[in-house]
């Protein structure tokens, strides 16, 4: 696979993001700090916890609505900042869901804006857990419309860790879209008085680890059920393993109850230590791909790894390496692994079959299990997986993209989108980097590579800095569990059908556009002790085409004058010889005479072609 200039796109109005405040930070909700050189800064306080982790979905039926779930430690007041909204009955962070819908405004640059339902903002835990782990790396999927397509329901999924128990469990719950919750039925253990279904658990492992932007692939079934593969990374002292997870979802069409049926959970990596992974079911083929990193150490040494999954049976159809090791021109080992892979989509949403794949390889601590390293290379490729195999065709080296753009890929979210003019759009792979500083002085950026359907050739497109920041890890570092040594924030970013194509406006005419559910210091920046507000990253990477300049039109040719009647050559019987077309025009060129007309309006002619064939060239 090879890096490739594909033609440059013009995008006057395109890329220009805007930030939308949906939950701002609690003022009472403060975090410790200290004074160092003079400076007041965030002190690490063990447990504290922190405003993190949001991801979003938005409803097919009713694209204009959608939820947000987040770990929330402070009320839900909306971004007023009022402090009179929801609030934790336990512990220090529970999980938060917050509906808001798309409205047009045609203030910002994409026409589009989202508005909080505050009065719908609300705790959907209120759990007793250990280490107050009650709502870790939650994740979003619309399952279905209900009532006649007026409501929708969601599964929210998220780890608790419970009081007094050996284990981190991963947990499903389903909410209507003013975010409350779904009574439900399960063959697995219900607890939250029959609102919580434990859909994974392993013996002496902490379940689970996912990639940044979900690790969970939905398909909706014949019956209107929904089914659901997700990857689970489970570290511990037990089997220690990556899990490929079916699930299915049946509710009811008023919403009054759902069922949640788990049909297995089937080995796909081996010796699992962080692997966040993820899953996709493929079109047409009754199957999930499901990746991940090998190996027991920090970093991870035995490579990055796919394997098909038979969505029926769970049986693994094959197992392939995608790369393994390398080594540094010094002579240095290096290793594959952060692995992230996305479903190629079409401009409605739809997905292609196409699987591609981004990993990194990395020299780091490998003989002391220290976290921290440093990427040599960073890598991109896609496949066409079938059920005989990944069929992963060459990869590109994309290392001088990541150089030139300045993007830290480890904690890096990768989505699609298309890019360009929506008469000849350009499939791009966005790579949203956040920064490490927790002050909000510094907005995140994204990386942006176009890529051509056929070759799958990759070309690197101007970078896009958000208006807003991110905090990648800083406050969930200092506050989180052991301090300073783990804690990191995933942001959420997908593109988005446009609800607005046909209004009138900014939006008019354009089929989507992206958007990232992000935590940052966006309204304190520079004041420790407020943690993280949340708020969405607008805008759109596609334009309509610029209307041609018209050719200007010319001046009708004037009626020519009739060529006086020579005086008769008496030697030629009154021909002259002026229209015989053999002889030179004689003397009467030299005259204003109609032929002398006619030449000036040739060459008239002629300059008007000239000019009209450059415009169109």
């Amino acid at each position: 696979m090879a890096t490739l200039a594909l033609p440059s796109i013009q995008q006057a109005n395109a890329g220009k993001s805007h930030s939308v405040l949906i939950q701002q930070y609690d003022p009472q909700d403060t975090a410790r700090t200290r004074i160092r050189n003079g400076v007041e800064v965030l002190r690490a306080t063990d447990e504290e916890m922190t405003n993190e982790m949001a991801f979003f979905s938005m409803s097919p039926t009713n694209p204009t609505k959608g939820i947000v779930v987040a770990m929330w430690t402070g009320r839900l007041n909306g971004p007023t900042g009022a402090n009179l909204g929801d609030q934790i009955q336990t512990g220090h962070m529970q999980g938060a869901c917050m509906p808001f819908t798309l409205v047009q405004d045609e203030t910002t640059p994409t026409g589009i804006s989202a508005q909080p339902d505050v009065a719908n903002f609300r705790f959907i835990t209120q759990r007793q857990a250990d280490e107050y782990r009650a709502f870790n790396a939650p994740e979003v999927v619309h399952l279905r419309s209900i009532n006649g397509g007026t409501d929708d329901l969601y599964a929210v999924f998220a780890n608790w860790d419970r009081n007094n128990n050996t284990n981190t469990e991963r947990y499903a719950q389903v909410v209507r879209s003013d975010c409350s919750l779904v009574q439900l039925t399960s063959n697995v253990r219900l607890r939250e008085n029959d609102t919580s279904a434990m859909i994974m658990q392993k013996n002496n492992d902490n379940c689970s680890m996912k990639q940044a932007g979900g690790s969970c692939s939905p398909v909706t079934g014949a019956d209107g059920s929904i089914n659901m593969m997700c990857m689970e990374g489970c570290n511990g002292n037990g089997r220690d393993d990556g899990w490929a997870n079916s699930l299915t979802f049946s509710c009811a069409d008023d919403g009054s109850s759902c069922n949640i049926n788990k049909n297995f959970d089937t080995s796909v990596i081996d010796r699992e230590e962080r692997s966040r992974g993820g899953c996709e079911q493929i079109e047409g083929q009754d199957m999930s791909v499901c990746c991940g990193n090998e190996g027991n150490n920090q970093p991870q040494r035995e490579g990055v790894w796919c394997a098909g999954v038979d969505n029926t049976s769970g049986n693994v159809l094959w197992k392939e390496r995608v790369a393994y090791r390398g080594e540094t021109a010094s002579g240095q080992r290096t290793y594959a692994m952060r692995i992230k892979t996305r479903q190629v989509l079409d401009l409605q949403g739809a997905r292609n079959g196409k699987l591609c794949l981004q990993w990194q390889m990395h020299r780091g601590n490998n003989n002391n299990n220290r976290k921290g390293g440093y990427d040599d290379q960073i890598d991109f490729g896609c496949a066409l997986p079938t059920r005989d195999g990944l069929n992963m065709g060459p990869s590109a080296d994309i290392t001088q993209f990541a150089i030139d753009s300045q993007t830290e890929f480890t904690h890096a979210t990768m989505f699609q989108t298309w890019t360009g003019t929506t008469d000849n759009p350009q499939l791009t792979w966005s790579f949203l980097s956040p920064n490490h500083n927790g002050n909000g002085g510094v907005p995140a950026a994204i990386m942006n590579m176009k890529m051509d359907m056929q070759t799958n050739a990759v070309a690197m497109l101007p970078k896009l800095e958000m208006s807003g920041p991110a905090d990648g890890s800083k406050y969930s570092k200092y506050l989180g569990n052991n301090p300073n040594n783990q804690g990191r924030n995933f942001i959420h970013c997908a593109m988005v059908k446009n609800p607005f194509m046909v209004s009138t406006g900014k939006a008019t005419g354009i089929p989507s556009f992206n958007m990232c559910a992000m935590t940052g210091k966006l309204t304190s920046p520079g004041i420790p002790m407020y943690k993280p507000d949340l708020f969405f990253e607008i805008w759109s990477s596609l334009e309509q085409p610029a209307a041609p300049d018209p050719d200007p039109t010319p001046n009708p040719d004037p009626t020519p004058n009739p060529d006086p009647t020579p005086n008769p050559d008496p030697g030629t019987g009154g021909t002259g010889g002026t229209n015989n077309g053999n002889g030179a025009l004689g003397g009467c060129s030299t005259s204003n005479t109609g032929s002398g007309s006619a030449g000036m309006l040739f060459l008239l002619g002629a300059a008007l072609i000239a000019v009209r064939r450059r415009r169109n060239d």
